[in-house]
């Protein structure tokens, strides 16, 4: 029942997000409804002092309208709260690798004990990533981390889908870029649904990569090494070594990516949440960088 559910979920996000990242356009209206009603069920999270929710929700809209001081100022007295949820905003170098989930700290070991296999399994999924699709465009890219990396794109559209380490998503946007070794030229506008949440990515850079930028926050393994190839048709190969660093490490109970089920625990949001910041997410997307308020 539980796999059922997992695929239904699946689907609907992959329907979402090829819908509203490919086909539909910017629509004021819509971003701005979905704007202040995720606005308010942020406030209204921080009410009941669920500070995790809260603050998942915030760097939502923060993603919408990163210049907005207000929104910055929330954020921080959220932080002020409850520190722990800092990592949501700053995955240091570690990045994409250290999960949205925030520790548990009433888990006790008889529960590690009882969770020790499956929590081995997760950890081995994570290891991998595998998507495939396509890309109105041409790209070709190898890396050994970010550090050693060859490649380029041009497209005028991607739509790719697959598992993003235990996860299964889809993702859709523009992705365009020429890199070689750690320099790149970067332009990329995208929006990712997947069963652990949604965001909405908007990045660009010229210049040498660092883990701490957005994109290897939030999508990217600045560590990964990886294949990506497109012509038509897309495919892409991802192993991540820090992934195998938490495998090891989980062996001997600890979890350095706080990601185990028990020991951390995910943001919990209502359907209407996550309803809601999919179309916030796409109207971002659809948005692109360039607007005017």
């Amino acid at each position: 029942m539980q796999d059922y559910k997992t695929v239904k979920i699946f689907l609907a996000l992959l329907l979402l997000t090829m819908f509203t990242s490919g086909c539909a356009g910017y629509n004021s209206k819509l971003y701005k409804e979905s704007f202040s009603k995720t606005l308010q069920n942020a406030d209204s999270r921080v009410e009941k002092e669920q500070y995790p929710e809260a603050a998942y929700l915030y760097r939502a809209l923060i993603d919408s309208e990163p210049d907005d001081k207000e929104l910055k100022e929330n954020i921080n007295n959220i932080i002020s709260e409850a520190p722990e949820v800092s990592v949501l905003f700053n995955k240091k170098k570690l990045g994409s690798n250290r999960t949205d989930r925030v520790p548990n700290k009433d888990f006790g070991i008889p529960g590690r004990i009882l969770l020790y296999i499956p929590n081995r399994i997760l950890d081995i999924l994570d290891i991998f990533s595998v998507e495939v699709g396509l890309n109105a465009g041409l790209g070709v890219d190898v890396k050994i981390t970010e550090y050693v990396t060859v490649g380029a794109q041009g497209t005028l559209g991607e739509a790719m889908a697959g598992n993003y380490r235990r996860n299964l998503g889809a993702r859709a946007g523009l992705d365009n870029y020429a890199e070689i070794f750690p320099f790149e030229a970067h332009s990329t506008i995208e929006i990712l649904a997947y069963t652990g949440g949604h965001y909405a990515l908007l990045y660009g850079n010229t210049g040498i990569k660092k883990p701490e930028l957005e994109i290897y926050q939030r999508a990217r393994d600045f560590w990964g090494l990886s294949i990506h190839a497109a012509y038509g048709v897309a495919a892409g190969f991802a192993i991540h070594p820090v992934e195998i660093y938490d495998f090891f490490a989980g062996c001997i109970f600890f979890d350095p990516l706080v990601d185990d089920l028990g020991v951390s625990r995910g943001i919990r949001l209502t359907m209407e949440e996550k309803e809601t910041l999919g179309v916030l997410a796409a109207q971002t997307k659809a948005r692109g960088p360039n607007y005017n308020k």
